[in-house]
């Protein structure tokens, strides 16, 4: 059994305070997933995978890691979607799916660890002529972000830390989002978390109540600043921490 019910599920994905708006951008855009084929790449413990399910989609999730996609499939079982996600263990690389077969790929902060112009190929061949591809993934410029990227690679230390450091390929730039463009008819972009940054990571430290409420109040003006900005002055989407895109209609 899940230990939390369907909708406290579906309800603490759409409000994260990392990826939350990002995955209502997502949501608008892609409509009625009702027997869409998604393809969930770098699929991680499945939450997305899951998520999609229970939308009423068909999901093929992949992920190198044996361990997460063990959680993935109890994930799915504890609430009941597991004949609609299938997990594979494989590399986005070289997806093991058959070409024109997905109505939409999907990518959550996974292609940072991948060969990206090989991983984009394959997301061509596997998409439908009317597909769409629907990316949420960290960009390289936010000042904030990299103070906390050098951070962690000065003190990584065990040997998971250090793996994880070598595991970071790049990430995706405004070249690779106007290249994918390219390829398809239809583009929709939004940016995300300039200052509040602070106030998320603070979430994660903070746990007496009354300093819970003051980290909240400031989440909530931070989030107002960056949208703000974010409308107001377009350039600085490059100093976002990440962007949500989608793209529909293979050319």
């Amino acid at each position: 059994m899940a230990l939390i019910d369907e909708e406290q599920f579906k309800k603490e994905i759409i409000t994260d305070p990392f990826f939350g708006d990002a995955v209502r951008f997502i949501l608008s855009k892609l409509g009625d997933m009702r027997g869409k084929v998604i393809f969930d790449s770098g699929c991680g413990a499945g939450v997305m995978s899951v998520f999609f399910a229970l939308q009423g989609a068909t999901v093929i999730g992949i992920d190198r890691d044996s361990r997460q996609l063990a959680k993935a499939v109890d994930l799915a079982t504890s609430f009941g979607v597991n004949n609609n996600c299938f997990f594979l263990m494989a590399n986005s690389e070289e997806c093991p799916i058959d070409s024109d077969s997905i109505d939409i790929v999907f990518s959550r902060s996974a292609l940072q660890y991948m060969e990206r112009d090989k991983v984009f190929e394959e997301y061509f061949r596997i998409l439908k002529p009317d597909g769409g591809l629907a990316l949420i993934e960290n960009l390289p410029y936010s000042p904030l972000i990299n103070i906390y990227r050098f951070f962690r690679y000065l003190t990584a230390r065990t040997k998971d830390q250090k793996e994880y450091v070598k595991s970071i390929k790049g990430y995706i730039d405004f070249n690779d989002i106007n290249r994918l463009g390219d390829r398809f008819d239809y583009k929709d972009q939004k940016f995300f978390h300039l200052f509040r940054i602070i106030s998320i990571y603070l979430t994660l430290f903070v746990k007496n109540p009354s300093s819970s409420k003051v980290v909240r109040i400031l989440d909530k003006l931070l989030s107002s600043l960056d949208n703000f900005l974010l409308l107001l002055i377009p350039v600085l989407n490059k100093t976002a921490w990440f962007a949500a895109i989608y793209y529909k209609k293979l050319r």
